[in-house]
């Protein structure tokens, strides 16, 4: 499947916030996500998404890179938005939270868990 997508960025009248707009294409149709930018803290790279319907995540900055992780029914995922230029390359993976795999945890050994991933989204933005 694929789809054509377009991120919007723009001025708020709130200093702390910028217009972080989502825009999808496929078949005719087109689908617009209007989420907003929140600085939490800039001087630790602390921001959010707002989604503008109860959902706000956790963003993260740092060497001209967005970073997010969340999960949602089951499914994590961990998006990143890189600037390079005029490009920002933005890239979705997804893991299937059910049926994680443990190993270590014995004696001095950490526990881990990995997870399976399900999805690699990607995607070259470039300024018009």
């Amino acid at each position: 499947m694929s789809y054509e997508m377009e991120l919007r960025l723009g001025p708020h009248e709130d200093p702390d916030r910028s217009q972080w707009h989502m825009v999808y294409r496929s078949g005719g149709n087109e689908q617009v996500r209007p989420y907003e930018l929140v600085v939490e803290d800039a001087s630790r790279g602390a921001y959010l998404i707002d989604e503008k319907n109860s959902i706000v995540l956790e963003a993260h900055y740092v060497n001209e890179t967005l970073y997010q992780v969340f999960e949602i029914e089951g499914v994590l995922l961990h998006v990143r938005s890189h600037r390079e230029g005029e490009e920002i390359e933005f890239e979705i993976t997804s893991f299937d939270t059910e049926g994680p795999r443990e190993t270590g945890g014995e004696e001095s050994v950490s526990k881990v868990t990995s997870y399976l991933m399900k999805t690699l989204q990607r995607s070259v933005l470039k300024r018009q």
